[in-house]
């Protein structure tokens, strides 16, 4: 196996008052067998998902990759520990003749079932999780598809990008996608009401546009104080929307009224992703400063932001009530526990910055500009934090004919 067919978990837990202190680090790490499938592209992490029982990561590397969650198999305490993660390889058909592959974004359905990668070659892959096969290849996008979002049954898709176009894909009947929505300029951004009745959309620009699918018409339009939007996020009763984009200040709307409750500066350059907390009160947002931002916005207390890290944080996922999964550009996923505010483990694999990260059960899914797709299994809902392991499915890799290059 080579490298590209290669990923490592660390975890590092930290002493307590129960354990000897000092200057070795304690760690454990778990070695797992191979259980499914990776999808392998060739470069960096950009996208995580997780389903009820799997992870799944994409990248620059030309791959995909599945870890279901739970089951440790071997558990070791060292210093530091890094053990290689078994893959094998399928091939997925490419579409046009281009020279570098990127895979822009991947979502999960919610039954865990199909992953969805979207990318700069214009189309949509569905691959069964299960299996590693490439179920359908969905085109109806001119430029990148940069944003994808399954419905709560896992019947319909919907995806947008650089073309402005927001399609919803029936995948009953996939060859003939429902146009919701032309906008004038690239959406880079998605994310579906907890109610499933609308959609918001963000952008190259100020505008936040919420969409009436059953209607398809545009419902509301707000204008920013940001002219460059990259991040939103519901929270889990529907009725706020945060936004955050190049300025780092993340605003909070009333999706009923249509109001602007709050705005606060939380990093120091563009953020590129955020997330609710469980409860609801918390937005937790990654950002090109390389730092975590936590903001209560109903206390009058500052965000806390983390230390800087030496990568732009572009994903950002919740593992439970104060574990984070986040990817950026040093091509990891770092597992960060809020509470006690410091990383907890890291996984290692992708060639590529990682831009994508989410989560199903106890399986978290990342992806990137390496165009591979990884599924990390044991990424663990539930305290205690040292008890997390890891376990890969597989990795698959695509094989391109030389004039035949995935884009």
């Amino acid at each position: 196996m080579d490298a590209r067919g290669a990923s490592s978990l660390e975890l590092v837990h930290r002493p307590d008052s129960a354990r000897p202190t000092g200057s070795a680090a304690w760690a454990r790490t778990v070695g797992c067998a191979l259980l499914g499938w990776l999808v392998a592209w060739g470069g960096g992490v950009q996208t995580l998902a997780q389903s009820p029982e799997r992870l799944v990561t994409s990248g620059t590397e030309k791959a995909a990759s599945s870890i279901p969650l739970g089951k440790p198999c071997l558990v070791m305490q060292a210093e530091a520990a890094r053990l290689p993660i078994a893959s094998r390889r399928v091939e997925l058909s490419s579409t046009v003749a281009q020279v570098a592959p990127i895979g822009a974004t991947v979502a999960v359905d919610p039954t865990g079932q199909r992953i969805a990668v979207g990318g700069d070659d214009h189309t949509i892959r569905i691959v069964d999780l299960k299996s590693g096969q490439e179920t359908d290849c969905l085109q109806g996008h001119i430029d990148w598809v940069r944003t994808l979002e399954w419905d709560r049954s896992g019947k319909h898709l919907f995806s947008s990008g650089n073309d402005g176009r927001v399609l919803m894909w029936d995948m009953d009947a996939p060859q003939d996608p429902r146009v919701i929505a032309v906008l004038p300029t690239s959406i880079f951004k998605i994310t579906l009401h907890p109610g499933g009745e609308l959609l918001a959309t963000i952008g190259f620009g100020a505008e936040v546009h919420l969409m009436d699918i059953v209607a398809g018409r545009v419902r509301d339009r707000w204008v920013t104080g940001d002219g460059d939007l990259r991040a939103a996020a519901f929270d889990q009763s529907g009725r706020w929307l945060a936004v955050g984009g190049r300025s780092g200040r993340i605003e909070i709307w009333d999706c009923q009224t249509g109001a602007r409750l709050a705005q606060q500066q939380v990093h120091e350059r563009r953020i590129r992703a955020i997330r609710f907390s469980p409860q609801g009160r918390t937005l937790w947002s990654v950002g090109e400063d390389g730092r975590i931002g936590a903001w209560d916005w109903n206390s009058p207390h500052p965000p806390w932001r983390s230390d800087r890290v030496a990568a732009k944080l572009l994903c950002i996922e919740a593992l439970g009530s104060n574990l984070i999964a986040v990817g950026g550009t040093d091509n990891a996923v770092h597992l960060f526990d809020l509470a006690n505010r410091h990383t907890i483990g890291r996984l290692q694999g992708h060639l590529g910055s990682v831009t994508g990260v989410r989560a199903i059960g106890d399986q978290l899914i990342s992806s990137g500009f390496d165009a591979t797709l990884y599924v990390w299994d044991g990424v663990s809902n539930t305290p205690p934090l040292d008890r997390l392991w890891g376990r890969p499915v597989s990795s698959i890799e695509t094989q391109d004919a030389p004039d035949t290059t995935i884009r």
